[in-house]
């Protein structure tokens, strides 16, 4: 079966992902409609299912009782116009209830401009055939099934009332293709609460060379288990795809992610990659590097998490437990937030920025925070309800010209020589320690860290700090030196070498500040 509303002069050319100016192509139902540019009436509701002869409101293949699947051979060609499938399933047949199901050997190709979007709802009681949107259905290795733009979008929308909502659930013998080749973006969203807004996929190749590419569970989870091999998912571009090279972001938007050895995803791409939650956090802790979550060298910036994830209410705790390298921003939110190996931004400019709504803290081994020339923030107690503490032992910070902030309410770490205390090193930028709050809640020692004579400004404290502070360690800055306390005790040399208002050095406490005696400033 072919739909076909490509031009005449394409169908004789015989293109198809090359193919523009065609027309749309609609499967859907219900009363309300819509007016196209051409004055065709289309519907924008669903094909609705409510008897037991087929199992879904739209479906591109065969079904009988005791089916097992199926090479379609079907084709939806619409040559840059959109093509829209929009079903329901309230009854199905023999347990199986789907919104929207495509069978394997199906190809939908909308050609250089127009846009994909499948949308599916299940109702009714839970089965392991209850799906919004299957994709392809029946999966049995039997042809590779393809949705296909350029610069046209592709959205895939599932909801389910007592199932998944979305399953991209592949067979490795015949992996499905999702792509968008050119400008055009790919959004896979299950909609819907808990376990009914969830995404399986086994064996699919999401590719887009420069649009977003988005996977997304509103309230549950994005899961990854094998069908047939266990294959890995790819992400981006793939060696011998209609896309094989990638600039596209990816996002990863779910509460929680599971993913089954050798069937996670390959991040393939140059873009940024985000893992973040549907809601305001993730519902278990997250140690990074995942497993069977690989990411491209060529990744130009990682997020884990977002601003919520550190608000102080609910926050999953990230782990960092091993080496990562980016080549490009880090930026990391949670609870508490523990790196136990190095931290790299290889991009000129580039920050990394961890931040915590409780404390950061590191294992008792050495350690290295890494830009090129970017800035370095590591902010515990991002709530500022006063109970983040910064535990940095057998730590390094290189900022190159970039500036450096600790931020957090107490500080616990053992001070010493390099490489026991936290330690400065390579850097020109600025060096600032201060609370998230007004004020530390306890008192703090220029000491407790090592510096280079490098950096361009240092300040400890905000105006409003209400602890005590100390200086037992010379400290020779390039720059402006700003200390605010309560009682300020200088013990040993502060040197400037800045000119001009570069070179101010300004201790304001509440109470009383005193110079040793010796002591320069």
């Amino acid at each position: 079966v072919v739909l076909d509303s490509r031009t005449a002069a394409d169908r004789t050319a015989n293109n198809t992902s090359t193919a523009s100016g065609g027309g749309s192509i609609t499967l859907g139902g219900g009363s309300a409609s819509t007016t196209l540019a051409s004055g065709t009436v289309v519907p924008t509701g669903v094909a609705w299912q409510t008897d037991g002869g087929i199992p879904s409101g739209v479906l591109l293949g065969t079904y009988f009782s005791g089916f097992s699947g199926q090479n379609t051979g079907i084709q939806l060609l619409s040559g840059g116009g959109d093509i829209t499938l929009r079903g329901k399933s309230t009854v199905g047949s023999d347990g199986v209830r789907l919104g929207v199901g495509i069978m394997e050997g199906t190809t939908i190709d909308a050609g250089t401009t127009g846009g994909v979007t499948i949308a599916g709802e299940a109702v009714g009681p839970s089965g392991n055939g209850v799906a919004g949107v299957d994709f392809p259905a029946w999966r049995t290795g039997l042809a590779i099934p393809v949705i296909r733009t350029h610069d046209g979008n592709i959205s895939i929308t599932g909801s389910s009332t007592d199932g998944i909502a979305v399953l991209l659930g592949g067979h490795s013998s015949a992996p499905p293709i999702i792509a968008s080749t050119g400008t055009g973006s790919l959004t896979i969203e299950g909609t819907g609460t808990g376990t009914n807004s969830n995404i399986g996929i086994s064996s699919t190749r999401f590719l887009a060379a420069s649009g977003l590419i988005r996977v997304k569970s509103q309230d549950g989870v994005v899961s990854a288990t094998p069908t047939g091999v266990a294959l890995p998912i790819a992400l981006g571009s793939l060696a011998g795809t209609p896309v094989t090279s990638s600039t596209s972001n990816v996002e990863i938007i779910s509460n929680a992610l599971s993913l089954a050895a050798s069937n996670g995803f390959d991040v393939n791409t140059s873009g940024t990659f985000t893992l973040e939650p549907a809601g305001d956090d993730f519902t278990n802790a997250i140690t990074f590097p995942i497993a069977d979550l690989a990411l491209d060298a060529a990744v130009s910036g990682l997020t884990i998490g977002k601003a919520s994830s550190a608000d102080g209410t609910s926050d999953a705790n990230v782990t960092i437990a091993g080496a990562t390298s980016i080549a490009g921003p880090i930026s990391v939110y949670g609870g508490d937030i523990t790196f136990n190996q190095n931290l790299t931004s290889t991009l000129a400019n580039a920050a990394i920025l961890l931040e915590a709504s409780g404390s950061i803290g590191t294992a008792n081994s050495v350690k290295t925070v890494a830009t090129t020339n970017g800035n370095i923030s590591l902010i515990g107690d991002a709530d500022a309800n006063g109970s983040g503490q910064l535990d940095l032992d057998y730590t390094y910070y290189q900022a190159g010209t970039g500036n450096i902030l600790l931020r957090g309410e107490t500080f616990s770490w053992a001070g010493g020589e390099p490489g026991v205390g936290p330690t400065i090193i390579n850097t020109t930028g600025t060096f600032t320690m201060e609370s998230s709050d007004t004020s530390f809640s306890q008192g703090v020692d220029v000491a407790w860290l090592n510096y280079p004579s490098t950096l361009s400004g240092y300040t400890l404290g905000k105006s409003t700090n209400a602890g005590n502070v100390e200086s037992n360690v010379a400290l020779n800055v390039n720059g402006p030196i700003s200390i605010y306390g309560v009682d300020i005790s200088i013990n040993e040399n502060l040197n400037t070498t800045g000119g001009g208002v570069d070179g101010d050095i300004l201790l304001k406490g509440s109470g009383d500040i005193t110079l040793a005696a010796n002591k320069s400033l």
